[in-house]
């Protein structure tokens, strides 16, 4: 924040002031709200050097080293301004921004609340205190004073944008994207609300909006690392690692030691099966910044020794969790929790996952309910998903996985896969897509609509000369059985399902976004798992002949024998190829990566059981609810 002359304390001690100080620093200021930077750089030190000793010659002077990346000078000077004048609330204010971007959180909340003391009704250092308690973690009180903020200045775009973000780490993403609509409908060019916008929409899973709205960031500030990284992720979201290779390599060419950037690299590089790589770029992130803790977390799932496991430990008793943000303190409390369970200390192991679990929720509510309510209609609106326009043929070689999380579905993609007739779609939402174009239609009372399955070949189409079939891997299209069933009556759909038990630990320990919040929390995914087997039986006794139940236990205890029966169902000969997944070279671009690239084992069948006492919260619904625990 920058002041103009005369705003300081009449009763700061009186000095002997040259007499041209006043007017170099006035001419300073002049410069400085023109955008003469480098003018008004020289007119403030040569007041200062004159001997015009003013705190505003020195804050002033600092914003300018602080904007032009010259911190630590920026420090030295604010201090000097506070020390000529402690009750100077804009330099204090000032000092908490650069505290802020130094990291140095506990000093910044500090200056900032000296700040407020001085002048509680200063709307910027309300902003900024928002802000600082955001990355300390404290979101109620990051919300309090960004609300407060927008009492005394409610047209503000930054703080808008500011509370968007809070918003987003509460959970509420309805009140986030609200909030930065608003911002950007007062600053429509701000590229870090619409970089922010696009972290919204990515996790609204609209990846198209994200997508658009973070290119527009881009348009706007092109050398924006974040933005970069950013749309990287988005990328891989989308399936298309090339480009998200290529944007996080440009947000590391503009920023070479970009601690997340180097995290989203070593993931990416998880999913296209470069461990090595993946596990050298993922301990530069942690050298960079030992608090990078999805780095932390990343390495975890890569155990393959006890003695690593040790290692990992090691590294991060160097994390300062006082002072992580929920999102981070969970990855750390995951990676905790995998090292002991590598180590085979399933007491610690639980102590961490329960952590993790409880941060993740604070950042990612649980969205069981919504669930619950959409496989409630799914089962119940049959005869609103029924079509005259019908071909037997429709849905030709379309192979649709459904299940629970964690439910073995990765491993049996991967093994279709081994198939070079198979192309595999991954966790793809053009059904859900072709499904709202073919409602759209139908309200429109257009009689020359297209059915789902034309929709759904126009998204994913096959070529013929190269694929017979597809493999689609979004599991929540169980959700949308009674579509597949009357608009693709040549489709098949596979169950995957295994001991619910199994089920419940393995998503509860996997760390799952998107969607799936509802991990985070153990009576709510034994209620989704029950739902779920539910409606799997409904529409298993409607349409008997087109769904096959994939079980993951019985299949990892004799491969070959289920295996036949399976491809058997699909029409396709056997070849033992498809007991080798672990040799294929497909990317995996799902929390099952590194599992989907092993070789077939039972070793993770009755593990629930080293989890009992924790699980119990679970066990008692799956018991009640009369679901076969195996």
């Amino acid at each position: 924040m920058m002041a103009g002359f005369g705003n300081s304390n009449p009763n700061t001690k009186k000095q002997k002031i040259p007499k041209n100080g006043p007017q170099l620093l006035e001419a300073a200021i002049g410069a400085h709200k023109t955008g003469d930077i480098t003018k008004a750089e020289a007119l403030y030190l040569n007041a200062i050097n004159s001997g015009f000793h003013h705190e505003i010659a020195f804050s002033n002077l600092g914003i300018i080293y602080k904007n032009t990346g010259r911190k630590e000078k920026a420090l030295t000077i604010y201090k000097r301004a506070v020390a000529k004048n402690p009750n100077f609330a804009d330099a204090y204010t000032n000092l908490g921004n650069l505290y802020k971007d130094l990291g140095n959180l506990d000093q910044a909340l500090t200056s900032t609340l000296k700040s407020l003391e001085l002048n509680p009704d200063n709307p910027t250092a309300l902003i900024n205190l928002g802000s600082i308690y955001k990355d300390l973690g404290n979101l109620d009180r990051a919300l309090a004073s960004t609300l407060k903020s927008l009492e005394l200045n409610p047209d503000n775009p930054s703080a808008l944008m500011n509370l968007g973000g809070i918003y987003k780490n509460l959970g509420n993403l309805d009140q986030a994207l609200t909030s930065t609509l608003k911002s950007l409908e007062l600053n429509p060019d701000n590229p870090s609300a619409h970089m922010n916008l696009g972290g919204i929409y990515k996790d609204l899973g609209n990846l198209d909006q994200a997508l658009a709205s973070t290119i527009k960031s881009l348009e706007l500030k092109p050398d924006n690392h974040n933005a970069h990284m950013n749309l990287g992720w988005i990328y891989k979201d989308l399936g298309n690692l090339d480009q998200a290779l290529a944007s996080t390599l440009k947000s590391l060419e503009l920023k070479p030691e970009g601690s997340e950037a180097l995290c989203k690299l070593g993931l990416i590089k998880m999913a296209l099966g470069q461990t090595k790589e993946a596990k050298r770029d993922l301990l530069n992130s942690i050298k960079c910044n030992e608090q990078e803790c999805e780095a932390h977390h990343a390495l975890s799932t890569l155990l393959e020794t006890t003695e690593e496991a040790e290692e990992l430990i090691e590294i991060m008793k160097s994390v300062k969790t006082s002072v992580l943000t929920p999102l981070k303190r969970a990855f750390a409390e995951f990676a905790q929790s995998n090292c002991f369970h590598k180590i085979k200390n399933h007491d610690q192991a639980s102590k961490h996952l329960v952590l993790a679990n409880k941060y993740k929720l604070i950042t990612s509510p649980s969205n069981a309910d919504s669930l619950l309510e959409k496989i409630a209609l799914s089962v119940s609106q049959i005869e609103s998903t029924k079509t005259t326009n019908r071909n037997a043929n429709s849905g030709k070689g379309r192979i649709f996985i459904v299940g629970m999380p964690r439910s073995g579905s990765t491993l049996l993609e991967t093994i279709l896969s081994m198939n070079p007739e198979n192309k595999d779609l991954g966790e793809s939402r053009s059904l859900e897509k072709a499904i709202a174009k073919a409602k759209q239609q139908q309200q429109s009372c257009n009689s020359n609509h297209q059915n789902i399955d034309e929709y759904y070949s126009k998204l994913e189409p096959i070529n013929n000369t190269q694929h017979k079939y597809t493999t689609d891997k979004q599991l929540y299209n169980f959700i949308h059985i009674n579509w597949i069933a009357n608009h693709m009556p040549a489709a098949k759909i596979i169950h995957c399902r295994r001991n619910p038990m199994d089920n419940i630990l393995s998503m509860h320990r996997s760390n799952l976004m998107a969607g799936n919040n509802f991990t985070a929390n153990l009576e709510d995914s034994a209620k989704v798992l029950v739902a779920h087997e539910k409606a799997m039986q409904i529409q298993k006794n409607r349409y008997p002949k087109k769904i096959f139940t994939f079980d993951y236990d019985q299949f990892v205890n004799a491969p070959e024998d289920n295996l036949r029966k399976l491809l058997g169902w699909l029409d396709l000969e056997f070849d033992n190829n498809y007991l080798h997944p672990e040799k294929s070279t497909r990317i995996v671009n799902t929390a099952s990566v590194m599992q989907a690239r092993k070789p077939i084992s039972n070793k993770s069948v009755g593990g629930w059981k080293n989890y009992e006492t924790l699980l119990k919260p679970a066990f008692k619904i799956i018991q009640e609810s009369g679901v076969k625990i195996g």
